[in-house]
């Protein structure tokens, strides 16, 4: 769920280096277009539009699970310009799941603020008896 104030707080820094080096804001998203990381990171950028900004990029870096956005990130200026929106299992879970990574959650990335929630859910096709009610029966 989005909350104004912290997507307020989020953009405040980038869009005003932007405007001091004519640049826009750019988004980074390590996931496919038309995802839910893709559509929070749309929404987000439509909200700074205007308001903050003229122009607020959203720019796919997809591939190796995010880590390529990350990549992105950690190699762009630290002038305030570039986000990341990405899933907290980025910083979370991938350090205990990979054995390298190109990053350090700890130090190469600020979280800023959180920005969505997200819910998953267990779906069965029509193979699936009418009968079975619950995951415990499946």
């Amino acid at each position: 769920m989005m909350d104004r104030r912290h997507v307020l707080a989020a953009l405040a820094a980038a869009p005003l280096a932007a405007r001091a080096q004519g640049q826009p804001p750019r988004i980074l998203v390590g996931f496919p277009a038309g995802g839910s990381v893709d559509t929070t990171a749309r929404r987000f950028a439509e909200f700074g539009r205007g308001k903050l900004a003229e122009t607020v990029l959203v720019e796919q870096k997809v591939g190796a699970g995010g880590r390529i956005a990350i990549a992105a990130l950690k190699d762009a200026a630290a002038d305030g310009q570039t986000l990341l929106i990405s899933p907290s299992s980025m910083f979370t879970i991938y350090p205990h799941a990979y054995r390298k990574l190109a990053y350090n959650p700890a130090t190469d990335v600020i979280p800023v603020a959180p920005l969505a929630l997200s819910t998953c859910g267990f779906g069965v096709g029509p193979m699936v008896p009418a009968s079975v009610k619950t995951l415990q029966q499946f």
